[in-house]
């Protein structure tokens, strides 16, 4: 083996060398033990969910009714019953404008 092949194969195991260590480094403690492959529907964690008392649950219930989550409602105002969605004195100055002439 020629000193350039010997260097060449020196640098080469130096660089393989640095890649593991770059790659072992990457493994954080907090890391470890996550979960890699997902089912839909399973809960792969450490701490599964306790089930919710009767008292959370209702309040739960409660606040959701109270934010239109039960009723689907879109979360914005009640709809109308009518097809006019303008208060009153806006439909007349609407109609006045229109008498002295649409456009202006």
């Amino acid at each position: 083996m020629s000193k350039s092949q010997r260097q060449v194969s020196c640098m080469r195991t130096v660089a393989v060398a640095g890649l593991a260590l770059l790659a072992l480094a990457g493994c954080r403690p907090e890391e470890q033990g996550r979960v890699m492959h997902y089912e839909q529907g399973v809960y792969k964690g450490s701490n599964p969910d306790k089930p919710m008392s009767e008292d959370a649950l209702a309040e739960l219930r409660a606040r959701a009714t109270s934010q239109g989550g039960l009723t689907g409602g879109s979360g914005g105002p009640s709809p109308s019953n009518s097809d006019n969605v303008r208060p009153p004195e806006a439909s007349e100055a609407l109609k006045q404008r229109m008498k002295q002439g649409a456009g202006n």
